[in-house]
């Protein structure tokens, strides 16, 4: 029995019905290119319907063992004879390292028409790689899968008169899921002596072959075997390819790798080279590169300033950093003085600089010059800055003069808010101040306070007692006496200027007498003619009397 009637005859026991009838088929051919073909050792076909085409209602594999069934033809019917119904055909193709290349087709039926879908595994989608929306097609280029069945060209049967041949039989299912079967009449060409296609070999020479892959005519076809050891790159993190036609081709791998370096921590796949993770897998521990293990067996197999004691490195600075500008790693860290996050805000030098963003840093470039420290890193602490000079330097108002700090006065001035003699206590607060002036209009000190020396007014006195800024203020008016130098009155003018209170002739001081607005102190008879009033009579050079 040929193997075309075994197929035939595994099918009559999947379908209900072998007669054929007028009804919608598409006949669907699985087929592929040679560089395809050469590459390929299994071939797996799975049709699929119903609403969202996940309903797998036939599947085919084949292998290079039992011969590829290149050529296959699936006929493909509706359920129920409804011509709307739509169906999907995968054809995936498979060598031993994985995918060679896959393609589908999504389409449908004419209503009482037999149509073809040809689909064809291209040389150009080798290793190409769609959306699950997109097929490869022609090119390598990833399209929209379906295709209008009134497009399908309708099936010819190559094999028409052949005993064994009916590509139109009612090769479908009614029951219950969308029909497909298999072309009982062909097998992909292996029967080359009943009007087959020509064979594509005689001999093995006949077939072309890459250096990698074998090759043997068997039944008129290229059988290719790939030899993907001849492709090993010699490189862990790539896979050597054996394309029987084109040669070899390499293929990324992940995962972990070796890269012959044993300190420096496990190693994995990235991009097709082998990358070490940097982790140490003695930890903190040492590694000893020579041997491939964790310990050491020479001061020469530590780090860091290490000493080896009984197989085991030790770090002479008891693991602590001990000071943070002696250039020292001192705990064996790997980090020195500043750059060790140890030394944070340690200081790192004599000057006054700390450790800071991992560099020896001066807090600041500004000297305050009462705090006792050298801020600004010069050497020079407070009043012994030049930087300081004359500015405050001590809580009572000090201030820097040369290198010292001392009170910048030795007198109490009593009316500029200042502690001017440094001794806590400014103006009337100083007992220095005591009854000092300290303000406008007569305020003076008393009693630690600036205020008026009297709380109401002296009237005559021509004084402001009570430093509200006007004198002898609300005094009622008195009598001038025009003997006592005052402004009796309060009318401004005093004893003779007081006219007419002093008329002359009034007596004034020193036993005179009021003349002309002055106060006359007789010196003896009148004397004439020398022009003063020389006896007083309010007459001048009356010698005819």
């Amino acid at each position: 029995m040929t193997r075309s009637a075994e197929v035939r005859c595994l099918l009559s026991l999947l379908l209900l019905s072998c007669s054929a009838g007028s009804r919608s088929q598409v006949m669907v051919v699985v087929d592929g290119e040679d560089r395809v073909r050469a590459m390929s050792e299994r071939l797996e076909v799975v049709v699929r319907a119903g609403e969202q085409l996940e309903d797998v209602v036939f599947s085919l594999t084949s292998s290079r063992s039992e011969g590829i069934a290149w050529g296959t033809t699936v006929a493909v019917a509706p359920r129920a004879r409804d011509a709307s119904r739509r169906f999907r055909v995968d054809a995936t193709a498979y060598d031993a390292s994985g995918v060679v290349a896959t393609t589908y087709a999504i389409s449908g039926f004419v209503e009482g028409e037999v149509r073809e879908l040809r689909l064809l595994l291209r040389n150009a989608c080798i290793g190409a790689r769609c959306d699950e929306d997109r097929a490869c097609r022609e090119g390598g280029e990833c399209v929209e899968p379906f295709i209008p069945p009134d497009l399908l060209p309708p099936f010819v049967r190559e094999d028409a008169g052949r005993d064994d041949a009916d590509p139109g039989t009612d090769a479908g299912q009614d029951a219950g899921t969308t029909d497909a079967g298999t072309d009982a009449g062909r097998d992909g060409g292996s029967d080359a002596g009943d009007g087959g296609p020509t064979p594509e070999c005689i001999v093995n020479g006949d077939c072309p072959a890459a250096d990698c892959a074998g090759v043997d005519c068997i039944a008129g076809e290229c059988v290719y075997e790939p030899r993907h050891s001849a492709c090993d790159p010699g490189n862990p993190c790539l896979r050597g390819v054996c394309d029987p036609l084109d040669g070899c081709r390499e293929e990324t791998v992940g995962g972990p790798c070796d890269d012959g370096t044993f300190c420096n921590g496990a190693d994995n796949c990235e991009a097709g080279v082998c990358n070490p993770s940097g982790v140490s897998p003695c930890g903190m521990g040492t590694c000893n590169e020579d041997a491939d293990v964790c310990g050491c067996a020479r001061p020469a197999d530590c780090t860091h300033g290490r000493d080896c004691v009984l197989g085991e490195c030790v770090c002479p600075g008891g693991g602590t950093e001990n000071a943070c500008g002696n250039g020292a790693d001192d705990d064996c860290d790997g980090l020195t003085d500043c750059a060790d996050p140890n030394c944070a805000g340690r200081s790192c030098d004599g000057s006054g600089r700390t450790c800071m963003g991992g560099m020896c840093e001066c807090a600041s470039d500004v000297e305050f010059c009462r705090n006792g420290v050298d801020d600004d890193c010069d050497g020079l602490a407070d009043c012994a800055d030049p930087d300081c000079g004359g500015a405050i330097c001590g809580d009572l108002g000090e201030r820097c003069s040369g290198s010292t700090c001392a009170c910048p006065g030795s007198i109490e001035s009593c009316t500029n808010g200042i502690d001017d003699t440094c001794d806590g206590l400014a103006d009337c607060a100083d007992p220095n101040c005591r009854n000092m002036a300290c303000g406008p209009m007569g305020l003076r000190c008393q009693s630690g306070s600036c205020r008026c020396p009297a709380e109401t007014e002296t009237c005559g006195n021509m004084a402001d007692d009570d430093c509200d800024g006007a004198t002898d203020e609300g005094c009622s008016p008195e009598m001038e006496d025009c003997t006592n130098g005052v402004d009796d009155d309060g009318d401004g003018a005093i004893d003779c200027e007081d006219f007419p209170d002093c008329l002359n002739g009034s007596p004034c001081a020193l036993d005179g007498t009021c003349q002309r607005g002055a106060c006359c102190v007789p010196v003896g008879p009148e004397v004439c003619p020398n022009g003063v009033d020389d006896d007083c009579d309010g007459s001048v050079d009356n010698c005819a009397e």
